[in-house]
C-alpha cells in the first residue's frame, strides 16, 4: 500500500505540459513542486514510501517498481521473497481455488540443490518433460 501522499518533484521541461494539465501552476523547467502521488505518471522513478501488504514492512520504492509489483495496483504489494510466496499462494487460490504446497520453494532448498557445481534435479520432472516430448512426436 502506498503511504506517501505527496512528493517533491523537480519538473523538467518535457514534464511542464503534463503537470499543467493536472492543474499545477508551473512557471518553468527545473522548478521543484510538491506533487500528489496520484498525479505522478505510472512510469515515474520518484521514490515513494510503501508498506508490504503481508508483513507490514515499510520501505522507499520507485513508483514504477511498485506499479510493476502490483500490476498497476490490481494485486497486493509484497516486499520480499517470503511475502512473494504468500502472494503467489493467494493469487492461485483466488484464480484457481487451488494451491499445491509442493510448489513452495525456499532459498535454503535452492542452495541445497547446487552442491560443488553439480546441479541435482528431480527425476519426476525429467520424466514428465520426456513424456511430453514423446507425446508431441507421436501426435505430430
Amino acid at each position: 500500500m502506498i503511504l506517501s501522499n505527496v512528493v517533491n518533484v523537480k519538473i523538467s521541461n518535457n514534464q511542464i505540459k503534463y503537470y499543467k494539465e493536472k492543474g499545477y501552476d508551473i512557471i518553468g523547467g527545473n522548478e521543484i513542486k510538491e506533487i500528489k502521488v496520484s498525479d505522478l505518471p505510472p512510469n515515474s522513478g520518484q521514490k515513494i514510501r510503501v508498506e508490504c501488504d503481508f508483513c507490514g514492512t515499510q520501505k522507499l520504492l520507485s513508483l514504477n517498481r511498485y506499479m510493476i509489483n502490483t500490476k498497476n495496483k490490481t494485486l497486493m504489494y509484497a516486499c520480499c521473497q517470503k511475502c512473494m510466496q504468500d502472494k503467489v499462494k493467494n493469487t492461485c487460490l483466488e484464480k484457481y481455488e487451488y494451491f499445491d504446497s509442493k510448489y513452495e520453494v525456499s532459498r535454503d532448498k535452492l542452495q541445497l540443490w547446487e552442491v560443488d557445481s553439480a546441479i541435482f534435479f528431480d527425476l519426476e520432472v525429467a520424466k514428465k518433460k520426456l513424456a511430453k516430448k514423446i507425446h508431441k512426436i507421436l501426435e505430430g
